[in-house]
């Protein structure tokens, strides 16, 4: 009977004990002692009950998290087992049954996923909990650009760190690029030279993942990130072959599709030395730069990159826009630059920079010696002089020159002066076939109304020239007194044997009155007096404001 009790009485203390310790949440397991007497004061009776706490299952780590991001949670130690699982935006990287797991989210922006732990503690009490993770990027990326900065007029405007300087098609450079951790650094010291696409041996010529054959020497070499496998598929190797073949640079087309842009890292080494700068340009940008190379001589200029990007969740793309906005005057104006770098969830940030053009320096004159004549001498001519017109009209100094034609020199080329006629909507700019005879007279020409290669300069004059003009006056289009030099367009072009001159809309439209007047017989001649700028557009009658100068040339008689 009484051992009937003592066993009941310690069952009782077994149960009741658990409960107890189960109802605590008790972390840890330990050892409770109990003393019980017996009935009618029989000898007592001791003994030890194991109370079995219960774990706390608790998972570890982030409540969140990028997309496409690594993290690493964390489940109670010391358990017989684990056993992790995963639902959602994400799925767990290497085993599953550790007292942590890593875990990779999805390329999602705005989603979660639901960790699941089950484990089994020492006395084979199984417990399960879960944690809830957010999968979210809402925070735009970091831009850094250059501050706003004042420039002369002489001074060049910065290159972006992919620079066109010249291509079949004007294509624009780009800000948008990778650099690389090896090769020699990009500088503020652009490194120029024409880019050419590498061709290789092997069946995609522009990768270079066999051997290079054509010529790099003082080329920028232009390779696709596609193509091969490691070693060959490497940076550093095909880098390393555009050097050995004379490369002085290398700008890789990324293979990932869009607009994202990378750092170019290296292998674990030994790896070739590589002594030339090296540039990473989108996928959609380098197809675009891959085609304009393919299409004829594309001139390019890398530099250090000047606009930065960060990001704590994803990379980041870099776009660009570039708004003009004129001044009192064709050399005063301001470029206000902006980027917008966007993220892989469609983040965006934008920043400025504005760029102040100012013309604060005076052209420098050159004008004759002071000289002495006899009265019986005649007195020096103006470039294009006025020999006689219905109303009283002076010549001009003012005048452009051409970088093709006949020189203008000092003995001068004297005929009168006829507005061309053509069978267009305006008979006097030339655009279409001239119907008059200037055989014998020098040609006045308005620089309007037509496309290339109608409107270009050398067209006009060949159609003066072949009408039997001596000469050639243009009107500018561009209004007031400003005047500029004729260039010639890409060849080939016609072969121009007479003299040509250059006057401001201003004066060339007085001009033209002058001539639908009457008579007018004109002197052209080399300029004498001529003004020496750095700018496109420097008119001798200075018009504008601040910049007036003023040299006088005594002639004594």
């Amino acid at each position: 009977m009484r051992s009937f009790l003592k066993q009941g009485i310690l069952c009782f203390f077994t149960i009741l004990l658990s409960l107890v310790s189960q109802s605590q949440q008790a972390t840890d397991r330990s050892f409770m002692n109990f003393i019980g007497t017996g009935m009618n004061n029989d000898a007592g009776f001791s003994g030890m009950l194991r109370v079995a706490g219960l774990v706390n299952c608790l998972i570890t780590g982030p409540t969140a998290t990028c997309p496409q991001s690594i993290e690493i949670f964390n489940a109670p130690s010391g358990m017989m087992s684990y056993a992790w699982s995963i639902t959602g935006d994400g799925a767990i990287n290497g085993s599953a049954n550790q007292d942590s797991v890593i875990v990779l989210s999805t390329s999602t922006c705005n989603g979660s996923y639901i960790l699941t732990l089950t484990i089994v503690d020492e006395n084979q009490q199984q417990f399960t909990c879960t944690k809830t993770v957010s999968v979210i990027d809402n925070t735009g990326p970091v831009l850094t650009v250059p501050a706003d900065t004042t420039l002369q007029c002489t001074d060049p405007l910065p290159l972006k760190p992919l620079n066109i300087n010249s291509s079949p098609n004007f294509i624009d450079g780009t800000y948008n690029i990778g650099t690389a951790v090896f090769g020699a650094p990009l500088t503020s010291t652009p490194v120029t030279a024409d880019a050419v696409m590498v061709q290789d041996n092997g069946g995609n010529p522009y990768d270079a993942c066999d051997s290079i054959i054509n010529n790099l020497t003082g080329k920028i070499a232009v390779i696709e990130r596609t193509g091969c496998t490691p070693p060959a598929s490497f940076f550093v190797t095909k880098a390393n072959k555009a050097q050995l073949a004379g490369a002085v640079g290398v700008i890789f087309i990324f293979n990932v599709p869009g607009d994202q842009v990378a750092t170019m890292g290296l292998p674990p080494g030994p790896n070739p030395t590589i002594n030339i700068p090296l540039m990473l340009v989108s996928n959609n940008y380098g197809n675009t730069l891959k085609a304009e190379i393919l299409a004829g001589a594309t001139n390019v200029s890398m530099s250090k990159q000047t606009v930065f990007t960060s990001n704590d969740c994803s990379s980041s793309t870099i776009s660009f826009t570039e708004n003009f906005v004129a001044g009192n005057c064709p050399t005063n104006f301001s470029l206000i630059n902006t980027w917008t770098a966007t993220d892989q969830c469609g983040n965006t940030t934008t920043a400025s920079q504005t760029i102040t053009v100012a013309d604060t320096t005076g052209p420098t004159l050159t004008v004759p010696a002071d000289t002495t004549l006899q009265c019986t001498d005649p007195l020096p001519l103006k470039p294009l002089e006025i020999n006689s017109s219905p109303t009283f009209f002076d010549g001009t100094y003012n005048v452009g020159t051409a970088v093709f034609g006949a020189p203008l020199t000092s003995t001068p080329l004297t005929a009168d002066a006829v507005m061309v006629q053509d069978n267009g909507g305006n008979p006097y700019d030339a655009c279409d076939s001239i119907i008059n005879n200037l055989t014998g007279k020098i040609a006045v020409i308005e620089r309007t109304g037509c496309t290339p290669p109608a409107s270009f300069f050398v067209t006009k004059a060949n159609k003066a020239q072949l009408a039997g003009a001596v000469g050639v006056i243009f009107i500018f289009n561009q209004p007031g007194n400003q005047v500029a030099t004729m260039g010639l367009p890409p060849g080939p072009n016609p072969t121009i044997n007479i003299p040509l001159m250059l006057v401001s809309n201003t004066y060339g439209n007085a001009l033209k009155a002058q001539i639908l007047s009457g008579p007018v017989n004109v002197s052209l001649s080399a300029p004498t007096v001529l003004p020496v700028m750095t700018v496109r557009l420097a008119p001798l009658l200075i018009s504008r404001p601040l910049h007036r100068v003023i040299v006088q040339q005594t002639i004594r008689l």
